[in-house]
């Protein structure tokens, strides 16, 4: 992105997946697997934005 001149200003992060039903006759194996998913996803792809990222500067207060 810098190569072309572009900035990341913002990132939306909405990696993940739901299931539907009862949360009593859900799958506890699929449950596993979407917490896994919605975690693992949204960290994977905050470190991958952010390698391409300056440091943000620190407040000034």
């Amino acid at each position: 992105m810098h190569g072309a001149g572009l900035a990341v200003t913002s990132v939306i992060n909405n990696t993940g997946f739901g299931t539907f039903g009862p949360f009593t006759t859900e799958n506890a194996d699929r449950l596993r697997q979407q917490i896994a998913v919605d975690v693992s996803a949204v960290v994977d792809n905050s470190r991958a934005v952010a390698a391409c990222c300056p440091a943000p500067k620190p407040p000034a207060w």
